[in-house]
């Protein structure tokens, strides 16, 4: 059977599984936290508008829907 050559990626100690992690700094952190903090604001901000949107282009429908239930038809008597 031949054997196969390393793969060029497991002779760099850097690319191997048990090779030592670099450590994070708290700044780093801080700084990963802080991107982490504004990624979420502006999902939030992009939903809201969203949301916001929808209700302006819904409110017409659902008024005029209950406008329609409470109307009262041709001939109807109001009491």
């Amino acid at each position: 059977m031949p054997m196969l050559a390393p793969s060029p990626l497991s002779l760099l100690p850097a690319f191997e599984s048990n090779a030592p992690r670099p450590r994070r700094t708290a700044k780093a952190s801080v700084g990963k936290r802080r991107l982490e903090a504004q990624w979420f604001e502006s999902v939030g901000s992009l939903a809201s508008g969203i949301a916001h949107d929808m209700n302006n282009v819904l409110a017409p429908i659902v008024i005029l829907a209950e406008l329609l239930r409470w109307t009262p038809s041709v001939g109807q008597r109001i009491d």
